[in-house]
């Protein structure tokens, strides 16, 4: 299917390096020379007939016969020390060979670690080695081909493999080759197209690569069709048998780079509100409340602590057009211009505000000078009599406790405005 990209060039590092001496001198190299020396390593890796030790990151690992070794390949090395590891979560590593990767990061501080491996021999390699490093309680191994070998349900916050990024045609070859080479790509294209179904909600897919040696085309046009957004985080200078570049890449879904955005909105609101609390996930927006996304709201509260406590749920229904004015000492004047500078569809207005101010009267200033401005009245006390006076057009009882209902009950009385 790929074969076109068989025959095309790649540069070395250093040729794509404009400024570096080896510039003038290192020319452009096919594709197969790249393939041709990790060929060399890996027969140079099957000499050994015994098992032996590896230095990874410090620490000591078992290496069994017929594994894809740190020895004789460097990206294992560089992945483990250089793994974006966010501490408590739960990672699934693909093709772990040793297990050295999923090992390190279980020792850094993930919280479990499940490994999957095509290849028996390193399934029982990285089962001694969790054995050695005393962290069966932490680090399970499973043999399966990619995401085969997973219980119904199971999903984790960050998925990585170490892909074999040797393009070949398609053909028969052993597990240990399956570690460096993909025939047609199609298991890595499987490994990024499925990614997404074991995940959990703001995970992550980490793809260990190498530009080259790989076709990053190709993952970029997996993780299109994926509807998966990929940027590369790491990237360093190594050696086989030419000088070459290893990277990691992470794919997220583009739908979760919305929540990081809206979770990005609701920690600045709440610092411009002078709250210290810091929000890590993303509340969904309360059941029936789909009418209110798109619309630009501002709540108004004489009381920082209620203002903060109905940021997270407002932005996330509003997806982001939620406002939100502190009153301390400004007049019912500046109060009003205050509010309209941030030019709402809907106010949320509070009835006791601060040095004796009624919401009421603020509603009644905004509505002369801005008459299609829906004004809601939002307190804990009294009825709707003062604020329909003033021309709100309705009103619900805060609920200083629990935003979630209040806020289906203003999403409730604006549907009921456009029948």
């Amino acid at each position: 299917m790929y074969k076109e990209l068989l025959k095309t060039k790649t540069m070395s590092i250093y040729d794509q390096m404009p400024n570096g001496k080896e510039h003038e001198t290192k020319k452009a190299l096919e594709y197969k020379d790249y393939v041709e020396g990790t060929r060399k390593v890996l027969e140079d890796s099957k000499k050994e007939e015994e098992p032996y030790t590896v230095t990874v990151c410090g620490r000591e690992f078992k290496v069994l016969p017929n594994v894809f070794s740190p020895k004789y390949f460097f990206d294992t090395e560089l992945f483990a020390e250089n793994f974006p590891l966010v501490e408590g979560e739960e990672i699934l590593e693909i093709g772990p060979g040793t297990g050295a990767i999923s090992i390190t990061e279980a020792l850094r501080g993930a919280e479990k670690v499940l490994a999957i491996d095509i290849n028996p021999a390193a399934v029982a390699n990285t089962r001694a080695n969790i054995e050695k490093h005393k962290l069966n309680e932490k680090v399970e191994v499973r043999q399966g081909d990619l995401y085969d070998a997973l219980k119904e349900g199971e999903k984790f916050d960050t998925i990585f493999w170490n892909t074999p990024f040797g393009l070949i045609e398609e053909g028969e070859i052993s597990d240990l080759e399956k570690a460096v080479y993909d025939p047609d790509y199609k298991a890595t294209e499987r490994f990024i197209k499925e990614a997404k179904s074991h995940l959990k909600e703001n995970g992550r897919v980490l793809i260990g690569f190498s530009t080259t040696l790989g076709k990053l085309e190709l993952i970029h046009k997996f993780c299109e069709e994926s509807n998966l957004e990929l940027r590369l985080i790491f990237e360093a200078k190594s050696q086989e048998v030419h000088p070459v570049k290893f990277e990691i890449f992470e794919a997220k879904p583009k739908e979760n780079n919305n929540h990081g955005i809206l979770l990005n909105k609701i920690n600045e609101a709440m610092k411009e509100l002078g709250s210290k609390s810091k929000w890590l996930k993303l509340k969904e927006a309360p059941d029936g409340t789909e009418i209110l996304k798109g619309k630009r709201i501002v709540m108004v509260d004489d009381l920082r602590n209620i203002l903060t406590s109905y940021v997270p749920d407002l932005i996330v229904s509003t997806n982001d057009h939620a406002g939100f004015v502190l009153h301390e000492q400004q007049s019912i004047e500046e109060l009003a211009e205050q509010i309209i500078e941030k030019a709402p569809e809907v106010i949320l207005m509070d009835r006791k505000l601060a040095n004796g101010i009624n919401g009421a009267d603020v509603t009644r200033s905004i509505l002369q000078k801005y008459p299609k401005t829906k004004v809601v009245g939002f307190s804990s006390e009294g009825d709707a009599t003062d604020f329909l006076k003033a021309g709100a057009v309705g009103f619900v009882k805060k609920d200083t406790w629990e935003a979630a209902g209040s806020i289906k009950q203003i999403a409730e009385l604006l549907k009921s405005l456009e029948k």
